[in-house]
């Protein structure tokens, strides 16, 4: 039995209706996995600053750190097309709650909040797919209690 002339190139339209949707699917995947392993870095960068903030050191101090530790983990900031940005703000406690977060930061006194805030925006990997802009933008932040200074003393 012969099938009819109209029906020879159907299956050939739908395995490329299908595999156009299954690619489209893996490089979604494998862009939530490279947004992923980037988040994961730059939280490890805000953590470790925001321990050396929390140690009394100086803003100055703690911002090269986050530039030195994020070169080290190959986050690349500065690089055509990659932007770190760090925020570093403090609170103090007034009666039972925090108060606002203060840009200051070189003013926070032991027993205060200190918060390191890590905004990376980076090329996306396969991102011309998925992202209108072909960058991917990721945050983390880390927020610990400043404590005496323990930084060069003997």
């Amino acid at each position: 039995m012969k099938t009819p002339k109209t029906k020879k190139g159907v299956a050939l339209i739908e395995f490329t209706i299908v595999a156009l949707l299954l690619i489209a699917i893996l490089f979604g995947i494998a862009e939530m996995a490279w947004m992923f392993s980037r988040y994961m870095l730059v939280s490890a960068v805000a953590r470790q600053a925001c321990r050396q903030y929390a140690l009394a050191d100086s803003v100055s101090n703690v911002s090269a750190l986050i530039l030195e530790t994020s070169a080290e983990l190959g986050l690349k900031p500065g690089s055509d097309g990659y932007n770190l940005i760090p925020e570093l703000t403090y609170r103090t406690r007034s009666g039972n709650s925090w108060g606002p977060w203060l840009e200051s930061a070189d003013s926070a006194e032991p027993g205060d909040q200190v918060r390191v805030k890590i905004t990376y925006t980076y090329p996306a990997l396969v991102g011309a797919f998925i992202l209108k802009d072909n960058t991917a933008t990721v945050s983390a932040e880390s927020i610990m209690r400043r404590e005496e200074s323990f930084i060069d003393q003997p």
